[in-house]
């Protein structure tokens, strides 16, 4: 995930001015596992290195670049603790997301800016809440009137999202299908599936609600990767693209507010299913 994906170089200059934008040098460290986690961080050049330690034995996880995001898993973790350490390869410049990282990104002064950097962030978002099941940990509850009073609260217009029921089996969307709404779906459970050699079909993902899916191809304006339908009875809140773009034209303020208020509501649910496991 590119944070910074879309923006201008004057855009990415503005969000340089954030006030948590620092440089490491290379091989210093940023975090160890099992400290507090306050927030986020960004690459904004250089390069970071996310591994574990077990006494002098290093295992390597990850290395990140510019416009990837870490210590996200904070935000998961039941103890609230770094569950892999960082460090900086590369001298490199870094932009700390603190603990509400969603009021970070609604900061961001231009409304273009915002949506872009909100854009890139939630589907990043959406992979991690849909993976927090690795903590086994039964999701929390969400009806469709609490997403439509919490739009209608934020002064949205109505009917933005379209409220639709699916029986088991029902597709959702194709395969390399053009996006054309986003599914916020808040009971049952969702399949993403791939149709491999010989047509045969294969289930990649099972996502019980609350979650969003085809996110990544609505945000990006692309084709679905893979497609999704109903694993068992479902009820979801669609929104629809064409809705959405025309929203982001005449009322580019209304705009961040809903996709800020997408991002908040992810990370609440993550926040949630920590609380759940730690309870």
């Amino acid at each position: 995930m590119n944070l910074f994906r879309g923006l201008t170089r004057e855009q990415a200059n503005e969000v340089r001015r954030c006030p948590l934008y620092f440089r490491m040098k290379a091989g210093e460290a940023i975090f160890d596992r099992g400290e507090p986690a306050f927030g986020l961080f960004a690459v904004v050049e250089g390069r970071v290195q996310i591994f574990d330690r077990d006494g002098e034995t290093e295992t390597p996880i990850a290395e990140l670049g510019r416009g990837e995001v870490f210590g996200e898993m904070g935000l998961i973790a039941p103890d609230g603790r770094r569950t892999a350490s960082a460090r900086a390869i590369d001298d490199s410049t870094l932009i700390g997301i603190p603990g509400e990282p969603i009021d970070f990104f609604r900061r961001a002064g231009d409304p273009t800016v915002a949506l872009k950097l909100l854009g890139n962030f939630i589907p990043f978002m959406a992979e991690r809440l849909r993976g927090a099941r690795a903590f086994d940990v039964d999701p929390p509850s969400i009806s469709g009137e609490d997403l439509d009073r919490a739009l209608a609260e934020r002064g949205l217009p109505e009917g933005l999202l379209t409220h639709a029921r699916a029986d088991r089996g029902t597709l959702l969307f194709a395969e390399g299908s053009k996006s054309e709404s986003l599914i916020l779906s808040h009971s049952g459970r969702i399949e993403t599936i791939h149709f491999g050699q010989g047509g045969r079909l294969r289930v990649i993902e099972s996502i019980a609600a609350p979650a969003i899916v085809g996110d990544e191809a609505f945000f990006g304006g692309g084709t679905h990767k893979l497609g999704a339908r109903a694993a068992e009875p479902a009820e979801y809140r669609s929104l629809d693209r064409e809705a959405w773009m025309r929203l982001r034209r005449r009322r580019p303020e209304q705009a961040v507010e809903l996709i800020f208020w997408l991002a908040q509501w992810i990370v609440a649910r993550m926040v949630e299913r920590q609380g759940r496991a730690t309870a």
